[in-house]
């Protein structure tokens, strides 16, 4: 998430200051290899089509810059939006604490707790969500002195331990949460099937 986090501020910044740059590099790399480059202040032309009235309404700069690397960038913040939208991205982000990091001891109870006041506010009673901050609490010291509770790379593996070790009774609600969380590849699998289904249909019609 930090990284997805990151490409979006990266690609941004790069449509929004990234101009004078791309073309400078295009500029010499068309120099080194004799490459002719358009007049960059004159007025656009279609070559792939008959010349249309727009045509000269715009140079070839704004043609590039602004219906070609704006547009393109834009298409690629877009898709990441859409996939990877600010819940989303929360979502993943505080689940993500369930699986520690060797650097760390324990979950950060504040952050799964916030995760299921924000995402699962039915899934839970105001009841269980007092007890889950206990439960997680109790999880933590337990988790330090066995290696078969914190020894772990993936919340499917933070599953599959508690069932095996029968601490999917003791921390039943904590087991909830990870079975919730889980669901997500599904949810996302889905979308992209769909997504791609849809591109394949369009390609065929087309």
């Amino acid at each position: 998430m930090e990284l997805v986090s990151a490409t979006k501020g990266n690609l941004n910044d790069y449509k929004n200051n990234g101009w004078d740059s791309l073309i400078t590099q295009v500029k010499c790399f068309c120099e080194k290899h004799e490459i002719d480059m358009p007049n960059m202040d004159a007025l656009y032309t279609s070559t792939r089509y008959r010349p249309r009235k727009k045509d000269n309404q715009v140079t070839f700069e704004h043609f590039y810059r602004v219906d070609l690397f704006t547009s393109t960038l834009d298409k690629q913040l877009h898709e990441l939006n859409s996939r990877f939208n600010d819940q989303a991205v929360e979502l993943l982000s505080l689940s993500s604490t369930l699986v520690l990091k060797k650097q760390l001891r324990a979950i950060n109870i504040g952050d799964i707790c916030l995760l299921v006041e924000n995402y699962y506010p039915v899934d839970f009673t105001e009841q269980e969500r007092i007890q889950l901050r206990y439960q997680l609490k109790l999880f933590n010291i337990e988790m330090i002195k066995n290696p078969n509770l914190s020894d772990v790379s993936t919340l499917a593996d933070l599953c599959q331990n508690l069932v095996t070790t029968h601490k999917s009774e003791t921390y039943y609600l904590l087991d909830r949460v990870v079975r919730l969380i889980l669901t997500l590849p599904v949810s996302t699998a889905t979308t992209e099937g769909i997504f791609s289904n849809e591109n394949s249909q369009e390609s065929s019609s087309q």
